[in-house]
């Protein structure tokens, strides 16, 4: 479709004698299409952000601090089990309920549950009593431990829990099981 001549097009009297006026409306839709393909449409622009993006949130850092501790746990797990045997019955039993608690709070997490928010908070701090009792009974022992879960679940609960999610759940059974394993876990290791 032609646009009328605007008043900054060349006179139409200018164009060779050839040049009919079927050749000026393919330059003009040629122009206009141009034009088109450099301007870009509404629908091809991606929606604007409702919100900014923010610091992470403590479901988003705890997640991660999950996986890292159910990778570390599972080379751990591998490794005592190939020079211990089965003479390693409760590091064996309190690394089995670890890979299995951080493995369904990283994946409860990652999916939005309810009960993975609830026991987040709580697993977070177990972790970081258990990271340091280790950490004192080592260093009575004249060792020396570096709690790494305790560092990754330090750096979790320094953030906030995320506001788009809603208030944290205040009970939840499952939530309550997975604490339990997690209380477990990290008392196995001491007996």
């Amino acid at each position: 479709m032609a646009l009328p001549p605007d008043s900054t097009d060349p006179p139409a009297d200018s164009l060779p004698d050839g040049a009919g006026s079927a050749d000026a409306a393919d330059s003009t839709n040629a122009a206009d299409a141009a034009n088109a393909a450099d301007a870009p449409s509404e629908l091809d622009q991606p929606p604007r952000p409702t919100t900014t993006p923010g610091p992470p949130t403590r479901e988003y850092r705890a997640q991660w601090t999950f996986i890292l501790a159910t990778v570390f746990l599972l080379f751990a797990y591998a490794l005592v089990l190939s020079r211990a045997g089965s003479g390693a019955g409760g590091v064996l039993l309190a690394g089995g309920l670890g890979i299995a608690v951080n493995a369904i709070a990283a994946l409860g997490l990652a999916s939005g549950r309810d009960w993975a928010r609830y026991a987040m908070t709580p697993i977070l701090w177990i972790y970081i009593g258990a990271g340091l009792l280790v950490f004192v009974v080592v260093l009575g022992q004249g060792g020396v431990n570096i709690p790494l879960g305790a560092i990754l679940a330090a750096w979790a609960l320094l953030a906030r829990p995320s506001e788009a999610l809603g208030p944290v759940p205040t009970s939840s059974l499952e939530g309550t099981l997975l604490i339990l394993g997690a209380v477990a876990a990290a008392l196995v290791q001491f007996l």
